[in-house]
This record gives structure tokens, C-alpha cells and sequence, in this order.
């Protein structure tokens, strides 16, 4: 589950990105620091977004690689990096970015949990105002997927 997978080490609130090229670089540099994959995985991540757009709307975009890069992944992580202004995504302002590094059916439910997260308000905006750890884990405990 996407709350087991973000640890305390892989969540910034306060991303210093100011566009998205940087802010997709700023996430994805956390899996990178987590030994998830390697920093070619980040170049993979910005293909993925020059291909078509990572944002889900509500706030949230989920930074995740090709598949060329998915079979770069060493081990499953996720990063988070909260950016309080927004960064612009092609005229969308993102206030979340994740990133996603998921060995095998791990990636594609991690990403599938994170665009469940987007569509949930009340997860979304607990997000945007945890100042913890504790909070956003909160938060995720109380995203409900597969009820």
C-alpha cells in the first residue's frame, strides 16, 4: 500500500521546483537518494512527461517512468515533494508531486492508489496542510482503495 511504501525519509513539504521539469527532478531525486533506482530513472521520468502529461488533476501529478526506466527500478519507493505556491504543469497547478519507482504490479498500484488519492478531496487537502509526517500518513491510512 502507498502508505507502507512513502516513508518519513521520502516526503518534502517544501519543494523549491519552479517549474515542472525541475519539480519532476525534485521527486524523482528522492527514489534516486532511497537507492530505489538510478539517476537515469529520472530521465525516464521526464520522457514519460514529454510523452504525455503526469498530472491527475486536483493539485496532484505522479511522476513515474517508462518502460524502458521500469526496468531500471532496484527496489519499490515513492517520493513526495509538496510545492505550497504550485508548480505550473501545461497550465495546471500542482501543489503534489509524487514519484513512483515500483518493482513489477508494484508500480502500477502505486500509481493507481496515487490517482485514487487525487480524486479524493479530503485527501488531498489533508495533504496540502500536513506539517508531518504522522499527518500524511494520516491522511493515506484514511484513503480507503479497495473497499
Amino acid at each position: 500500500a502507498l502508505v507502507d511504501v512513502l516513508t518519513e525519509d521520502s516526503v518534502v513539504f517544501h519543494g523549491t521546483a519552479t517549474d515542472k521539469v525541475s519539480a519532476i527532478r525534485e521527486a524523482g531525486q528522492i527514489v534516486v537518494d532511497l537507492k530505489c533506482a538510478g539517476d537515469e530513472y529520472i530521465d525516464s521520468m521526464l520522457k514519460r512527461e514529454a510523452d504525455f502529461s503526469t498530472y491527475l488533476g486536483n493539485g496532484v501529478s505522479v511522476a513515474h517512468g517508462t518502460v524502458w526506466g521500469r526496468k531500471r527500478i532496484r527496489k519499490t519507493g515513492v517520493g513526495l515533494v509538496r510545492f505550497p505556491e504550485g508548480v505550473d504543469f501545461d497550465g495546471e497547478k500542482a501543489t503534489l508531486v509524487f514519484a513512483v519507482a515500483g518493482v513489477g504490479d508494484d508500480h502500477m498500484d502505486l500509481v493507481q492508489q496515487i490517482s485514487a488519492a487525487a480524486l479524493n478531496d479530503s485527501v488531498v487537502q489533508a495533504l496540502n496542510e500536513a506539517e508531518d509526517y504522522d499527518a500524511v500518513k494520516t491522511a493515506l491510512k484514511n484513503l480507503r482503495l479497495y473497499k
